[in-house]
């Protein structure tokens, strides 16, 4: 899904610092879990179900 442009804004110059901007909803947005398996990572709970 693409972030807007006004979003995009708001997320590349935070007032907060990089901890606290992680959790806007741009970065939510561009960086969901689509994004990081497309990437070939693996998703931490989802092996954790696997081994337990």
């Amino acid at each position: 899904m693409a972030v807007s442009e006004s979003l995009a804004v708001t997320c590349g110059s935070p007032s907060k610092n990089y901890w606290r901007s992680a959790i806007t909803e741009g970065i939510h947005i561009a960086l969901n879990n689509e994004f990081f398996e497309n990437m070939g990572l693996i998703m931490l709970h989802d092996r954790w179900v696997e081994i337990h």
